[in-house]
């Protein structure tokens, strides 16, 4: 049975420092973190461990050169390290690492068993010196090379990532969006008209009736009739907005701002996107659409604002629409913070990030609010292309 060693964690990630040291300590070894190979190094020389182990891709001092200088120093060259990175297992990353007197590598994710092997078995082997020789001016070519390679795959793997989000960000608001409209037909074709047929029928009623006490019953239906088709008409609306699909993005906020300001006597200002500026594409004028109707429906319920400004431009190649209330204002940092059932603005965030956009907020209790959104121009997000074109957009 191996004795109790010390081993230090170099990761900058915390969360795969806290996994591999939670381990070691099950394991019984005493375990020193360290984020950073600065202080890495002064832990080594101040408690002269048993075994290192260390991340290679790292802000600041990266792997190879945390090592490199491990080994210039005689008091703890010859510490044993153990590499435990992700897809750094080609041929020349090895032959890199053994440069450095490292042999031994542990794969992120990391399977626990093998993690706990690896290291008994570099615990459990003979102390031995580095290789002969501190690596010079190659060896730091070699370093810088394969390092950008790794950073030039990782980015193109966050494109392909990014590019597969977005396309299913198209996907899923191209479902909303036929959806909005199988619910906004069902609403015309069905509700709407049962609605204004007991109307009729009712205002049939009331010419035929002679008793007072059955004419004001029958009133009072007609008044709740009335009521009823006109939140009917209003859903139907902010479901489908007819200008949205022949007019264009201006049009159609134009066409909501008028009838948040009939609905609830909301003044308004809408500047740009008539003349002035390029109208998008239909698809990502639905989008935005979306975005700014979500928007300016947290003013309606919650801004207590007798004004609303909305601007609509385009600004170094981007749509951008900003919206502007003279309401009770906000916490900027709590509206940010997405909690259970209230998604609010951090949900838009999201939103527009899988759209290559980004969301500004400006705002304090009492001062009113500014939220400003924007996104390419070109194109829309993959995938709402085709979802849209099914229901008649462009």
């Amino acid at each position: 049975m191996l004795a109790v060693s010390v081993v230090v964690v170099l990761d900058d990630r915390a969360a795969d420092r806290e996994l591999v040291s939670s381990l070691l300590t099950y394991a019984g070894h005493t375990v020193i973190e360290a984020a950073s190979g600065a202080v890495a190094l002064d832990l080594a020389r101040e408690r002269r461990p048993d075994l290192i182990i260390t991340d290679i891709l790292m802000p600041g001092m990266n792997g190879y050169e945390f090592v490199r200088r491990l080994r210039k120093d005689p008091s703890v060259g010859a510490t044993p390290v153990i590499f435990c990175t992700a897809n750094y297992l080609e041929g020349e990353v090895r032959e890199l690492a053994a440069a450095c007197g490292v042999s031994r590598f542990i794969s992120k994710p990391c399977a626990p068993e093998f993690v706990l092997a690896t290291v008994a078995d570099v615990l459990g082997e003979p102390a031995s010196l580095p290789l002969a020789g501190l690596p010079g001016a190659e060896f730091e070519h070699e370093q810088l090379r394969v390092i950008n390679d790794k950073l030039v795959e990782k980015v193109s793997e966050l494109e392909r990532v990014s590019a597969h989000r977005q396309y299913l960000l198209g996907l899923v608001m191209g479902a909303q969006e036929q959806e909005r409209h199988r619910i906004a037909d069902g609403i015309h074709d069905d509700s709407l008209q049962a609605v204004v047929a007991v109307g009729l029928w009712l205002g049939n009623l009331r010419r035929r009736e002679s008793g007072a006490e059955a004419i004001e019953a029958i009133e009072q239906l007609q008044e709740t009739i009335k009521l009823a088709s006109q939140r009917l008409r209003s859903l139907l609306f902010e479901l489908r907005p007819p200008e949205l699909e022949t007019e264009g993005l201006a049009s159609a906020l134009r066409a909501y701002l008028e009838h948040v300001r009939r609905v609830e006597n909301l003044g308004f200002t809408l500047e740009g996107g008539l003349s002035t500026e390029p109208e998008p594409e239909p698809e990502m004028g639905a989008f935005l659409y979306r975005v700014a109707q979500e928007i300016l429906m947290n003013v309606r319920k919650h801004a207590q604002a007798a004004t609303v400004e909305v601007t609509i431009m385009a600004r170094d190649g981007r749509h951008v629409i900003r919206i502007r209330d003279d309401g009770v204002g906000f916490d900027v940092t709590d509206a940010l913070r997405a909690s259970p059932g209230h998604l609010g603005l951090a949900a838009l965030t999201e939103r527009l990030e899988l759209a290559g956009g980004v969301l500004r907020v400006e705002s304090a209790p009492g001062a009113g609010a500014t939220v400003e959104f924007e996104v390419p121009a070109v194109g829309a997000p993959s995938g709402l292309a085709s979802a849209t074109t099914a229901r008649g957009l462009g």
